[in-house]
């Protein structure tokens, strides 16, 4: 029984541990259409449906 719960949570953990990755693609530019050397971004909220490309 114990070994079966263990397995349970191990499961649940993998699960929600890959339903919050995805790839962020696209290109940093300046107000002049240059590209940004070194930036850094971060997706602070993900608003929206299940498509996330």
């Amino acid at each position: 029984m114990k070994s079966l719960l263990i397995q349970i949570l191990l499961v649940v953990g993998v699960v929600s541990a890959t339903a919050q990755t995805f790839t962020l693609q696209g290109r940093v530019t300046d107000e002049q259409g240059n590209p940004v050397e070194l930036a850094t971004v971060s997706c602070l909220k993900h608003q929206g449906g299940a498509d996330k490309s």
